[in-house]
């Protein structure tokens, strides 16, 4: 007698993959960001998103370094401190990063912190080649530094970080809470876009 076939659970890397891809989609049509690509947008207003996604990356890294002497949080921790100083390297002149921010709860869980890294770092895979595109424009007030932080290792770097998403050792719960926290960093990056185009024409 044939078994029924057992049921693989998906990695956490494809699962976060599928279950955001709508926020994504959203997230990454938004007009300002197209303008980013094209050149539409202004440096003015990819100042203010970039202002914005500078305190988001600043809070994942406080909240990794709050959340305890774990190697996966330190990780975290370590990724988006080398972000945050590139961005504000790239800004010069910018804003304090606020202490919590809408899309990151106060005192978040590990899981909830992986999954907004998750967002920020996928993001990095466009932003390779809207650095290709910018510096056919003079770079066009973009933040180069940031946005090439792998450069050409790029490809390497996400397929490690997926992996290290595979192996965490999380149930259903932890897992969910990666989900809806990495969806609701794509809101984030949807909320960032509206804000910077209602300040230019305000």
């Amino acid at each position: 007698m044939t078994g029924s076939p057992a049921t693989v659970t998906p990695g956490l890397a494809d699962t976060l993959k599928s279950r955001t891809a709508a926020a994504h989609r959203d997230a990454e049509s938004h007009r300002l960001q197209r303008g980013l690509f094209d050149g539409s947008t202004t440096p003015g207003e990819a100042r203010r998103f970039f202002e914005g996604l500078l305190k988001e990356i600043v809070c994942l890294e406080t909240a990794a370094r709050r959340a305890g002497s774990t190697t996966d949080a330190a990780f975290v921790e370590e990724v988006m401190r080398g972000h945050a100083e590139r961005l504000r390297a790239d800004l010069i002149e910018s804003p304090e990063a606020e202490p919590d921010s809408p899309s990151i709860p106060h005192e978040p869980s590990l899981p909830a912190i992986i999954g907004g890294a998750y967002v920020i770092e996928g993001s990095m895979n466009g932003n390779r080649y809207l650095v290709t595109a910018a510096s056919r424009r003079d770079g066009h007030g973009l933040p180069l530094r940031y946005l090439g932080s792998y450069g050409d290792a790029q490809p390497a770097r996400w397929a490690d970080f997926r992996r290290w998403l595979d192996q965490l050792p999380w149930n259903d719960d932890a897992r969910e809470a990666c989900v809806q926290a990495a969806e609701r960093m794509f809101g984030t990056f949807t909320r960032l876009s509206d804000h910077a185009l209602a300040s230019s024409s305000s």
